[in-house]
């Protein structure tokens, strides 16, 4: 036995377990001290928290030796589950590195429930327990109440006949009817009848009514199958919400920008790698969370459009693969452009190029973000527009709805600077009134008629071809003729001659 005037010691599990767990004060401590005989004591084995903060033991499982009849057992008090004012992450973490300690198995695991929390918020409590141990946990469970009052305690068929709602009732069949009553030290002491006996029911189930042990095994095959869901239910999320492409020219920005949106941007590894040459970083589209006032986007990263040194086909692809992978929409697609001289046709030839493959229902969403602007430029976007434009980006603006906004340099304006942060509010404000979103509907309709247009354009190209070797074949035929003619005449001449 632990002495009562000392701390329990930390994890150096040598025996069977007895596995308490429940809520952030639900009495896990208090049944621990009350099986100890330590509960009355000034310094009760388990730190026994009055708040639904516990101070003390937090995060850190502890644990005593327990003799049930002539076997010994290690009873361990975990952190609460499940409390709002805690991160409930590190707290699984902390209770799945205890369980893993316990290579002589887990003999019972005691849920404790307060009896007065009977309600519908009760039910994820036991849904997720179920699901953090594994459904195999059910068999080693006993489900404990605590906190009820002098007449449930005193009798149980009541307490089950008037008190547990359907949860509660269906939760409890599926441990086999393992259940017992944790006495309240207010209405009952350690030498009443009551008292014993609610404890004696408690220590036949552990000792009799489980087989086995709950394994590593067991809880390892939980855990994989609890993180496989959360992945699953991530990238569920991922997709359902609105999503906020970058797209562009290599080297022209895109990741630059989304970091700076990110504020990555002058992080050891940003969020998107940065390429420093025209052999780009971004290869596959690569996504993160991004939030605008209270909405959450995901941002996402697109292969460098319109590479000379790629084939644009498996470019193309694998934007349109990540355009159709998020079925609610894109709210805002930021083409990214850099503010550098360039001739009127390759302007063109990359204005068209974006707007073929995304169709031309693709401008109502469409942002133009200018990269790589001086300081002047950048300061003064009136100046940069009525210098620096040229006719067909104007143009190409005017049909965005004068949708465009200026991507800063970190170099001349770094994150905090008020020109920097001016420039991104600016697109955030386009992006947050944008109305509706770039659906796979517009998608797949621009990629049919640029198909059909493809389609067309090659049949015309056949045509020509067949038209061509039509007119060779009928001119080698006249040729041909003339020669036959000419020569059957000299032949003929020949004879008479």
């Amino acid at each position: 036995m632990a002495d009562a005037k000392s701390k329990p010691p930390l994890l150096q599990i040598n025996a069977p377990a007895i596995l308490l767990v429940g809520k952030t004060g639900a009495g896990k401590s208090t049944l621990g001290n009350l099986l100890l005989k330590t509960s009355e004591d000034e310094k009760p084995t388990f730190h026994a928290s009055d708040s639904l903060v516990s101070k003390k033991y937090k995060y850190i499982s502890r644990f005593c030796e327990l003799q049930i009849g002539d076997k010994i057992y290690n009873i361990i008090d975990t952190p609460g589950i499940f409390n709002t004012n805690d991160p409930t992450e590190d707290i699984l973490e902390e209770i799945a590195r205890t369980i893993q300690k316990c290579t002589y198995g887990i003999r019972a695991i005691l849920f404790v429930f307060a009896s007065r929390w009977f309600t519908d918020e009760q039910k994820n409590t036991l849904n997720i327990i179920k699901t953090f141990l594994g459904e195999e946990s059910l068999q080693y469970m006993i489900f404990v109440f605590s906190h009820c009052n002098k007449k449930q305690t005193e009798d149980p068929e009541y307490f089950k006949n008037s008190c547990w709602n359907e949860p509660i009732k269906a939760f409890i069949n599926s441990l086999d009817n393992r259940w017992a009553i944790s006495p309240d030290a207010r209405y009952f002491q350690p030498d009443n009848l009551v008292y014993k006996q609610r404890l004696k029911e408690l220590k036949k189930h552990i000792s009799y009514h489980i087989n086995g042990v709950y394994t590593n095994d067991l809880f390892e095959k939980a855990w994989k199958k609890q993180k496989e869901n959360e992945r699953k239910e991530r990238e569920a999320e991922e997709k359902r919400r609105k999503v906020i492409l970058l797209v562009g020219k290599t080297g022209a920005g895109k990741s630059t920008l989304g970091n700076l949106l990110l504020k990555t941007s002058e992080d050891e590894k940003p969020t998107f790698p940065v390429s420093e040459s025209f052999s780009f970083a971004t290869q596959k589209s690569a996504s993160a969370s991004y939030k605008i006032g209270d909405e959450i986007y995901n941002i996402i990263d697109t292969p460098g459009i319109f590479n000379t040194d790629d084939p644009n086909k498996d470019i193309l692809e694998e934007i349109a693969r990540t355009i159709q992978k998020y079925v609610y929409g894109i709210r805002a697609i930021l083409l990214v452009f850099e503010a550098r001289l360039f001739t009127n046709e390759q302007i063109n030839n990359t204005l068209n190029g974006i707007t073929t493959f995304l169709g031309e229902e693709s401008l109502q969403y469409m942002i133009s973000v200018f990269s790589n602007c001086n300081r002047k430029q950048t300061k003064d976007p009136e100046y940069f527009k009525n210098s620096c434009w040229n006719e067909p980006i104007k143009a190409f603006i005017n049909s965005l709805d004068n949708r465009w906004a200026i991507s800063p340099n970190t170099e001349d304006f770094p994150p905090g600077n008020l020109v920097h942060e001016k420039c991104l509010k600016e697109l955030e404000k386009h992006i947050t009134n944008i109305d509706g979103v770039f659906t796979n509907y517009l998608f797949k309709k621009a990629r049919k008629m640029q198909e059909e247009t493809a389609r067309k354009a090659k049949e015309d190209e056949e045509r020509l071809q067949r038209e061509y070797e039509e007119e060779l074949i009928s001119k080698a035929e006249i040729i041909a003729k003339e020669r036959y003619e000419k020569q059957k005449k000299e032949y003929e001449k020949r004879i008479l001659e």
